[in-house]
């Protein structure tokens, strides 16, 4: 498997617990939609895998690193929901701890760090009755193929 693609996989699988801890939603990778599928389901966190961009080159032994640019988009129904903005913000706090708590996703990345929350990427008249923003996220690893 190639390093990218474990980073991903990692990344996922780290950010899974959410749905455990918060009631209502779920964590997917690349979804055809990023919105709520259901009436009961309250959130989504869908994991963008981005462009790995153009890598760090070392030779002998040749070696390449990335910082592969994937993005974290939370989408929440806030229609008839008194507890939106706390539930946008529980989640975004659950997100960081997760990333700060293992930032090596399990030894798959050198460093995984979030970028600063956006809102401005979200279209309001696409979603409106919904809370949206976009987490940049930035996925150091290095690896000997020239794939990622």
């Amino acid at each position: 498997m190639r390093k990218g693609e474990a980073a991903l996989e990692a990344l996922k699988a780290a950010l899974d617990p959410l749905a455990d801890g918060i009631a209502g939603g779920r964590v997917v990778r690349n979804p055809e939609s990023e919105l709520p599928a259901s009436e009961s389901e309250r959130w989504v966190l869908s994991i963008r895998d981005g462009t790995t961009g153009e890598p760090e080159v070392s030779l002998s032994p040749p070696a390449y690193e990335y910082e592969h640019e994937a993005a974290l988009a939370l989408t929440l129904v806030k229609i008839g929901a008194d507890d939106a903005d706390a539930l946008f913000s529980a989640l975004v706090e659950s997100i960081a701890g997760l990333i700060d708590a293992d930032p090596t996703l399990g030894g798959a990345v050198d460093w995984a760090r979030l970028g600063t929350l956006d809102t401005d990427e979200v279209d309001q008249e696409l979603l409106a009755g919904f809370k949206a923003a976009i987490l940049p996220l930035t996925l150091t690893y290095t690896t000997t193929s020239p794939l990622g």
